[in-house]
This record gives structure tokens, sequence and C-alpha cells, in this order.
């Protein structure tokens, strides 16, 4: 008698999203295709040493490819506003490791605007996003940064802005900064657009651990328009963090899978070191927290989609639990590879670098930790404790 195969629990996710079954299958071949004959490792490393730390002709052609479009909604040239259409993207770019900022503009600038009412200036930002004219790079504020704007004499539409933002990945290479700013009183905050060559605006560039350029940002009295307000800030921090994890997801498939193949060649005592059993434990490990961590990307997208309410909630946790196990799993890969997992032929090293990158800038897990267990000591009735097998 034939077994019957186990149901796949991401299935009825996966096809709840905007693109139909067939068109994500061929997302997905395209994307792995794509990566296979473009971002070989010796293509990832001579991206790395152009101007912009990326290949301008790579996204170019993302662009002519409309993965730029995904999660944008139609009226402003997008294929639809669901965040999981882009969700196999990042994995894709966690899996090569791909260096163009997908996560700074479609994540975060993206975000940002989205949080706006719809009007002009926006949806023209996001058309331009969507056809790959503009790379727009959000000006994520730091705790206590002073960013101000103030309205420039004589000019009822225009704005300069005064302050610092230490770290900023792409920056250097963006054509615009979305820069929020708070009102006087509080209530809402406007989001300004700075053109890149912008008079006023200077830039410091540093590499980063995970191998991108970052610039340190300052603002002196640099012209800039208003594009609206809203709540740019949470929607840049909402869209950036499902993305982050959704990446954290792909990085986690490759280590997972480069690791199975290494044990499976490597042979110790006159076996496969794959024939070990405490090895075979903790490989099962691995793809249980990848599994998980995946389970729970689609799940939290299909929330952000539908509007959930407790959307904010599961993020906490989302951040913790795909943080927490994408370092998990670099760090087993690694040593599994033994020595040769940090030289520079394999990208294992590479990869947990970028885990440490996602983990450090988007998904700061102790932090959401501790915010999950302030809101359930306040609300022990209605709230599961923080804690989860997976992290």
């Amino acid at each position: 008698m034939t077994a019957t195969p186990a149901p796949d629990p991401l299935a009825e996710l996966r096809v709840a999203t905007a693109l139909d079954a067939a068109t994500r299958v061929q997302l997905e071949e395209t994307l792995e295709r794509f990566s296979r004959e473009r971002y070989t490792r010796a293509s990832w490393q001579a991206y790395g040493g152009e101007r912009d730390g990326y290949s301008a002709a790579i996204w170019r052609s993302m662009a002519d490819l409309g993965w730029l479009s995904l999660g944008l909604p139609e009226s402003v040239g997008g294929m639809g506003a669901a965040i999981r259409d882009l969700v196999p993207v990042f994995c894709a770019a966690g899996r090569a490791l791909w260096r163009e900022p997908l996560l700074q503009v479609l994540g975060e600038a993206c975000g940002a605007l989205l949080a706006l009412p719809p009007c002009e200036a926006r949806d023209h930002l996001l058309s331009e996003v969507a056809c790959g004219g503009r790379r727009l790079v959000y000006a994520r504020p730091a705790p206590g940064s002073t960013l101000t704007a103030r309205q420039r004499p004589k000019d009822l539409s225009g704005y300069a802005i005064r302050g610092h933002v230490a770290q900023l990945t792409a920056a250097a290479s963006c054509t615009d900064l979305m820069v929020p700013v708070p009102s006087d009183a509080g209530m809402k905050t406007s989001l300004f657009a700075v053109v890149r060559t912008a008079h006023g605006l200077r830039m410091t560039t540093f590499p980063t651990l995970d191998g991108r350029v970052a610039a340190a940002v300052d603002f002196n009295s640099t012209p800039a328009y208003c594009v609206g307000a809203g709540d740019p800030i949470a929607g840049a921090y909402r869209r950036s963090v499902i993305l982050a994890a959704a990446e954290c997801c792909g990085l986690m498939q490759a280590v997972a899978a480069a690791t199975v193949r290494h044990l499976r060649d490597r042979r110790q005592f006159g076996q496969a070191l794959a024939q070990f059993q405490v090895l075979q434990h903790r490989m099962a490990e691995m793809h249980t927290q990848e599994r998980e961590s995946t389970a729970h990307v689609w799940t939290v997208a299909r929330a952000y989609d539908e509007r959930d309410p407790g959307l904010d909630r599961r993020l906490l946790r989302l951040r913790v639990q795909s943080a927490k196990a994408a370092r998990y799993l670099t760090q087993q890969a690694i040593q599994l590879h033994g020595a040769m997992g940090m030289t520079d032929e394999l990208p294992i090293g590479d990869y947990y670098k970028r885990a440490l990158t996602l983990s450090a800038v988007y998904l700061r897990p102790d932090e959401a930790l501790d915010e999950l267990a302030a809101n359930w000591n306040q609300n022990p009735d209605v709230a599961s404790p923080p804690f989860s097998t997976a992290t």
C-alpha cells in the first residue's frame, strides 16, 4: 500500500496571495534561475567591488522583470498591494545573498509611503519605484535623533531639513531620501523627500559588516518637499520586519542545504559525516527551525495584508524567532563545515554576517522580547507568554 504524502503546511498560505498558484510557481523558478545565472560566487564578489556596492545592471534587470512592482498597488503601476507577493523575492535574495538594496527600497521606503494617504506626490514616487526609475532610501531616525523641518521663506511648498542620521545603507547610491519628521503637535509625522544631490546634504560612506555600503547623513538646511503626513515610521517598520524575516528564511535555506551537501561529501572513519547520528540530530534541528520560521513569515505576511489588529504583537514574535533561528543556523553551519566555514572560498561566513546585520538593524530580537514580556506582565489574561520552543 502506497503511503500518502504528508500535506505541506505552507501550501494554503502560499496559494492565498494576489498571484495565482501557476504564476507564483513561475516566479519562484525565475528567481532561482536568475540567481544561478547572475549570482555565482565570483559575480557576488565582483558586484561588491563596484562603486555602489552592488550592480546597477542587476537592478535594471530586476525592474525589467517586474519584481520591483510586486507588493505595490495597481494604481501606481504595481501588480497588487499584497506583501505576500514579495516574500518569494526576498527569500531568493537571502538564498543568493543579493546585494541590491531591495529591503531599503521596497521595504522601508515603500512602507513609509504606503502609510500616507494617497496623493499625487506619493503616487508619483511609488510609480517611479515600480518602473525602476528611482531608488528611494528611508532615513530611519535613531533614538534621540533631532530631525527638524521648517518652511522656507516665501515658498509654500518648500522646506529645509536639519539633523543627522548615523547609518543608512545604500544612501550614497539612491536618487532620493525619505525623511520622517514629527510635527510640533506630535499627532502625525510628515514624510519629506530630499533629492540625493540637494544642497546642504553631506554623506560619509563606510562599509558594513555584510559587505554593503552605508553612509552617515547630515542635513544642513537641505531643501525638501513634503510628500504627506501620516504614520510613515510605523509603515516602514512593519513592512521591513516582514521582508527582513523573509530574507532570513532564504539564507537559512541556503546554509542548511550547503551543510547537508558538505556532510554527505566529507568522510570520516570510512563513512560520510551525514551517517553520524549526532550530526543528523543537529541537521534535524536546523531544518525544524527553518521551516517554523518560514511558516511564521507567511502567516504574519497574511496578517499584514488582511490588516489584522494584532499585527504588531505578531511582528514582535516574528522578530525574535527569525533573528535567533538565522543566527543559530548560520553558527551551526560554520561549526559543521569546520575551519572551512569562515574562509573566503565558501559563502557560509557571509551568510552569518548578513544574518547578524539583519538582526541588528531590522529585527532587534532582544528589544522585541523585552516588549513582549512587558506587554504580558501588564495584561497576562489576554496575552500569551513571550516564549517559544522555536527560539
